[in-house]
């Protein structure tokens, strides 16, 4: 195991989250979109919209309201389940107030924001 891994792994391991771990996940945790409507169009369920540990692909339109979606999905993960947001930024295109506005917890306990590059 590469140092950046263990080093990751023990970062991971004190936030003591519900929701981010390292190692395989024990159980299925699911939260809302933040819209009944779109739960229902992504899972057949009025309030699972979105599983942890899993990908899932949002695409669109510039401005269609990609990043707002998952930021709402964020904001209700932090409060439905107390989960802990990172957040890759790869168009640099989020701001702090624009989080702020989300409603979104950005304190260090809940949420981290990285600008990546992308190739």
């Amino acid at each position: 195991m590469s140092k950046f891994s263990k080093a990751l792994g023990k970062k991971v391991q004190a936030l003591g989250s519900k929701t981010i771990h390292s190692g395989f996940a024990e159980r299925i945790l699911w939260t809302s979109s933040g819209s009944y409507a779109l739960n229902l169009l992504l899972t057949g369920n009025p309030k699972k919209g979105f599983c942890f540990s899993k990908s899932c692909i949002i695409g669109g339109e510039s401005g269609s309201g990609k990043s707002l979606v998952l930021a709402t999905a964020a904001r209700t993960a932090q409060k439905e389940v107390g989960a802990f947001v990172l957040w890759l930024d790869a168009e640099k295109a989020s701001e702090k107030g624009w989080f702020e506005r989300t409603g979104m917890d950005l304190s260090d306990d809940n949420f981290y924001r990285a600008e990546i590059a992308t190739i």
